[in-house]
């Protein structure tokens, strides 16, 4: 795909930015570009976080992201997968520092405010210090809406988004595809590839389907 250099004092209307042929570089170096893309796509939509392989028991978790977000993927004491920004209510602290692993609970390295594997706020350190004003229900670890398709699971801030499966559309018949590579046994996700780069999201994501 061809780049259109331009001075990025004189970027064209968004509506221009993206022609048959080319598209305008700031669609990869526009920070206010970025930040839409965060709010109207990464907040809006489904994102995949991981795969069942992955949480083999209760109290398994990963760490992933959603967007720019940072979550874990827990499996809880009744076989339920969650997805629970990893951010304490307190301070905004990650509550899980570690890459994956198992556990009972999460407890904030903060303040040791602890959560239960579903993001319920369990405990908190002298809490006859915060009189009434203490709502231990209202405080759990923001939940993702969770749904799985053929041991994919995605997850998504918006709570009112259809239905994975209506979602996928015709990207189930791939994933069915992609499956079926196991010859019969079931697939098992066993280590991951990590890298960085100074480079927009897209970029990644153009040169991961170059294979």
């Amino acid at each position: 795909m061809e780049l259109m250099l331009h001075d990025k004092t004189a970027a064209p209307p968004l509506a221009e930015r993206v022609e048959s042929d080319r598209v305008h570089t700031s669609l990869y170096t526009s920070e206010a570009i970025f930040a839409r893309e965060q709010e109207r796509i990464f907040q809006q939509t489904w994102v995949w976080v991981g795969h069942d392989s992955e949480l083999p028991e209760a109290g398994s978790f990963k760490r992933a992201s959603v967007g720019t977000q940072p979550v874990i993927v827990v499996r809880d004491r009744n076989g339920e997968i969650h997805v629970l920004l990893n951010r304490c209510r307190h301070r905004a602290s990650t509550v899980c520092e570690q890459r994956r692993g198992k556990t009972r609970s999460f407890v904030c390295p903060y303040h040791s405010w602890g959560y239960g594997l579903d993001g319920t706020l369990r405990g908190v350190p002298h809490p006859a210090g915060y009189g009434n004003i203490l709502n231990k229900a209202a405080l759990g670890l923001v939940s993702l809406r969770v749904e799985s398709y053929a041991g994919m699971i995605f997850a998504t801030f918006n709570h009112q988004i259809e239905p994975l499966s209506d979602f996928l559309g015709a990207a189930k018949k791939w994933i069915d595809l992609f499956m079926k590579q196991g010859a019969g046994y079931p697939l098992e996700a066993t280590s991951s590839l990590r890298f960085r780069f100074p480079g927009n999201w897209k970029i990644q994501l153009e040169n991961t389907t170059d294979s």
